[in-house]
C-alpha cells in the first residue's frame, strides 16, 4: 500500500465535522449524534485531508500548559498508510504554539504500540474501561514556539 504522509493535507475543522469518524471507527455502537461529547465546543479538532475528503481526524482538550488527545481516527480504507503521523505530527506542532508542554491520552492496549512509536510513554498499569484495558501515556512536547 502507498504512504500517504506527504500527500495529506492537516488543519483545523469544526468539531461536527469529527463526528463521522468517531462513529464508524471508534463508537460503531452509537448513533454519530452521540459522538458529540462534553467539552467539543471548546476543544480543538483537526482533520486530514486526501483529494478534499476528509480521512483522520484528532480531537485535543486543551487546558493551560496541558492538552488531553481524546479522539483519533484513520477512516480505514486509509489506516496504515501514514495518515495518523502526519496528523499527529501536525497536531503536536500546533500545541506548541498554543504553549502546551504535556500531552497525555488514554489509549487501548492493542493500540499503545502505535502511540508509543510516536513517542508516547506508558504511565502505570493498564487499567479497564467498559471492559477494555487502556494505558494511560504521555509526551513532553518540550518547549512551546512562539508565533
Amino acid at each position: 500500500m502507498q504512504e500517504l504522509t506527504h500527500q495529506v493535507e492537516v488543519g483545523e475543522i469544526a468539531w461536527q465535522h469529527t463526528l463521522a469518524l468517531r462513529h464508524q471507527v471508534l463508537e460503531p455502537e452509537q448513533n454519530e449524534t452521540d459522538c458529540h461529547i462534553d467539552g467539543d465546543e471548546n476543544s480543538v479538532h483537526f482533520g486530514a485531508f486526501l483529494d478534499d475528503r476528509l480521512i483522520g481526524i484528532a480531537s485535543v482538550f486543551v487546558e493551560d500548559d496541558q492538552a488531553r488527545l481524546r479522539y483519533m481516527a484513520t477512516h480505514p480504507d486509509f489506516q496504515s498508510r501514514g495518515v495518523a503521523k502526519a496528523l499527529f505530527n501536525y497536531v503536536a506542532t500546533e500545541l506548541k504554539f498554543k504553549a502546551v508542554t504535556l500531552l497525555w491520552c488514554d489509549s487501548q492496549k492493542t493500540n499503545s504500540r502505535f502511540y508509543r512509536q510516536l513517542g508516547f510513554r506508558k504511565l502505570g498499569e493498564s487499567f479497564l474501561k467498559n471492559n477494555v484495558a487502556y494505558y494511560k501515556l504521555c509526551m513532553i512536547l518540550g518547549k512551546s514556539i512562539l508565533r
